[in-house]
């Protein structure tokens, strides 16, 4: 990032990934979503995320629908396994940055 706010990541041009950077993505998702961690989803993070869904529900008309929350919640646990790191097993518990 040089400063610049065209260079910014929010205003980049998207491009189609490729094959090799899909397979790259798609084997880092599914070993985040193994492992010995068991990742819980606090109350806390559970309330924000209920309140967000509604929220965009209220703006999109209803267009966001349930598989989507479901989605943000599956990879709000996938961040958080990442961010744990290692295999040494127990209960992780997602945090609030997880879920942004």
């Amino acid at each position: 990032y040089n400063g610049s706010p065209q260079n910014t990541p929010a205003t980049a041009e998207l491009t189609e990934p490729t094959e090799d950077d899909a397979a790259r993505l798609r084997h880092y998702l599914a070993k985040c979503r193994g492992g010995a961690y068991s990742i819980s989803i606090s109350r806390d993070v559970a309330d924000r995320a209920e309140e967000d869904f509604v929220e965009r529900r209220r703006r999109n008309g209803g267009t966001t629908t349930e598989a989507d929350f479901h989605r943000w919640l599956t990879l709000t646990r996938v961040v958080a396994r990442s961010r744990r790191g290692g295999d040494g097993g127990g209960v992780v518990e997602a945090e609030g940055e997880d879920w942004e």
